[in-house]
């Protein structure tokens, strides 16, 4: 993408003897100790574009979407194309709508695993996984209503289960989101708000949700029995942070012919000694 600018110019007292009486608004702003404004108008546009659809859950036409922002609807279509071919956005050919791409989630990685080198308890998350024979994933609450794996830990087993880091999931989607909807302090009308928007692969009633967080809140981890894929189980613990807010979940997914209580309940065990381990590291 190139960028044009262009510098204002100021008029400026010469010394005495005929100094130039012109100079850029920005060296003239130095001279006096000013920091110059520095804004880019395309680069200025490109953020307003990536805040708005962030903050929206369904595509967006280039049209609505440059009439919501005030953007020229050709400067806005130029600069989606760029962002569009960077990762950044995503193009829906069905909807001719743009919404939020992955490559933002790359560039969000670092900020959302900083809280702790996440890569310090991956030896024990392979441990887990390959004494059970499951996929081990750590997710990171980044906003309130969406997580984040930031690190994942896989058996040897011919047959896995494969999830992705990077992978951004509902808040309240499988057994992290019973962990988050038991702990996050949420009342019910946002659990019920965010609860309607998710896509099960089995149905569940919300009565059966929130008796399932009742549960998670009792026992201290959850259970979630094929509701986001048949035939697999998840387990999951809660992990917090100073104030005893979840921040992060801890997760271990099987197929469903691995699960059974006593089995599940050694599973969970595990899991909370990983948590406990990031906890020492979080909260000092």
């Amino acid at each position: 993408m190139s960028l044009k600018t262009s510098e204002q110019v100021s008029v400026v007292s010469g010394r005495e003897g005929g100094a130039d009486a012109a100079l850029p608004a920005t060296r003239s702003r130095r001279r006096n100790g000013e920091s110059p404004p520095s804004t880019v108008n395309a680069v200025a546009s490109a953020l307003k574009i990536l805040f708005h659809l962030s903050a929206i859950d369904a595509p967006i036409g280039v049209t609505p979407l440059a009439r919501v922002l005030n953007l020229n609807t050709s400067t806005c279509f130029n600069i989606l194309k760029t962002l569009v071919r960077d990762n950044l956005v995503e193009f829906d050919e069905k909807t001719k709508g743009y919404t939020i791409g992955m490559g933002v989630v790359d560039l969000a990685k670092g900020l959302f695993s900083r809280d702790i080198d996440v890569s310090t308890v991956r030896p024990m998350m392979e441990q887990v996984a390959q004494k059970h024979g499951v996929t081990v994933s750590l997710l990171r609450r980044i906003k309130d209503n969406r997580s984040m794996i930031v690190q994942l830990a896989v058996s040897d087993a011919p047959v896995r289960i494969s999830l992705s880091v990077g992978q951004v999931l509902p808040l309240l989607l499988g057994a992290q989101g019973q962990v988050m909807a038991a702990f996050s302090g949420l009342d019910v009308q946002e659990l019920r708000r965010q609860f309607d928007l998710l896509n099960f692969g089995r149905p569940i009633s919300f009565d059966t949700f929130m008796a399932n967080v009742e549960e998670t809140r009792r026992r201290g981890w959850s259970v979630d029995e094929g509701y986001i894929v048949r035939g697999t189980v998840s387990l999951s613990v809660p992990i917090f942070d100073r104030v005893r807010l979840p921040i992060f979940a801890c997760s271990a997914t099987m197929f469903s012919g691995q699960y059974d209580a006593d089995n599940a309940s050694r599973i969970a065990q595990d899991l909370r000694a990983i948590g406990d381990a990031i906890e020492r590291r979080l909260n000092g």
